[in-house]
């Protein structure tokens, strides 16, 4: 699959929850934190868990970095990567998922990055993680090079999948403690 096709992907991948958000009425009660990472001249945060830490990415004008943010103590750390790595959930225990290259990607607690193939597994294709729980579920998608999407619910204690809904795209964003899914179908 080539580059600017996946940028595509990643871009509605993005795009399209913030398009949901922003067509949603303002409140006067809501209070807003900037989060802007040190040197970046973008970012966008998204994931956030219990704890107040927020996950997201950062570019420095030459290059994409994931951070986390720590919404108590304001600080920002760049998680390090051998690749691109996109951190777009954490879960309450600290888990983040996103993607790494072209695959589904998961970072343990201990700061430990490592990759599980999409449901088929197939050449040239892209897989992103999008919500995590507590239990070891992740939420996520693959893009086969034909553009077929299937989402799919990943269990890293079992090391299963579970497709769901098909579908022309897939993108399921958050995974509760309950396994309910949010996202678009």
């Amino acid at each position: 699959m080539k580059t600017r096709t996946k940028s595509l992907y990643r871009y509605a991948a993005f795009t399209v929850p913030l398009l949901t958000m922003l067509s949603a009425p303002a409140r006067a009660d809501y209070q807003i934190q900037i989060i802007s990472p040190p040197d970046a001249v973008s970012a966008q945060a998204f994931g956030l868990n219990n704890a107040g830490i927020v996950t997201g990415v950062a570019n420095d004008g030459t290059m994409v970095r994931s951070f986390t943010y720590d919404l108590k103590s304001g600080e920002y750390n760049y998680i390090e990567a051998a690749g691109e790595f996109s951190a777009l959930e954490i879960s309450n225990t600290g888990v983040i998922v996103g993607d790494l290259g072209d695959m589904c990607a998961i970072r343990d607690a201990k700061g430990d990055i490592s990759t599980f193939p999409p449901p088929s597994n197939a050449p040239d294709s892209f897989c992103q993680a999008r919500g995590v729980n507590s239990m070891g579920r992740v939420s996520g998608f693959e893009v086969a090079a034909d553009g077929t999407w299937t989402g799919f619910i990943y269990d890293t204690k079992q090391a299963t999948y579970e497709t769901f809904l098909p579908s022309p795209t897939h993108i399921p964003v958050g995974l509760d403690e309950r396994g309910r899914l949010a996202g678009n179908v």
